[in-house]
């Protein structure tokens, strides 16, 4: 942010700041992997699939615990670590790897909009205070529902 707007606390965000805050949208990417806002998604199974031996039969409900899915270690390296970076560079990273907006023909359509929104949020709100949890990070309680929340707050 230094980089892109110095001293400049009152500026308002352009687009063009937005290309530029590569590393804000690898903060805002990696804060999303470790706390997915939606930890799960449901879909309906509409044809029966084999894994293996097992049927999935048509109309099951499969859930996708993304919450999980971006702790996995087969698909993060030292995912409990924070590490912007790992988003520095995705050429190589399955499309479906991160998808806190969930993906495919049922992906969030705000995405690209929200994403914009966090990062002016965040650019805004840095530049002007200083933020600090109330809770440290090994006591933060999260709750598993319809979007993931702490319930004693932050």
């Amino acid at each position: 942010m230094d980089e892109v707007f110095g001293d400049d606390w009152e500026s308002p965000v352009t687009l063009d700041d937005i290309k530029r805050l590569k590393y804000t949208e690898c903060v805002i990417k990696e804060s999303m992997r470790i706390y997915p806002a939606v930890p799960l998604l449901a879909r309906m199974i509409d044809e029966d699939i084999k894994i293996g031996e097992q049927t999935i039969p048509k109309g099951t409900v499969a859930l996708a615990l993304i919450f999980y899915m971006h702790r996995h270690p087969k698909y993060f390296e030292n995912p409990d670590v924070f590490m912007p970076e790992r988003f520095l560079e995705t050429k190589n990273r399955h499309p479906f790897q991160f998808v806190p907006f969930s993906a495919g023909p049922r992906n969030c359509i705000g995405q690209k909009f929200a994403q914009f929104e966090e990062i002016i949020l965040l650019t805004q709100v840095m530049r002007m205070y200083k933020v600090e949890s109330k809770v440290p990070m090994e006591k933060l309680q999260l709750a598993f529902e319809i979007v993931l929340t702490a319930p004693e707050g932050l």
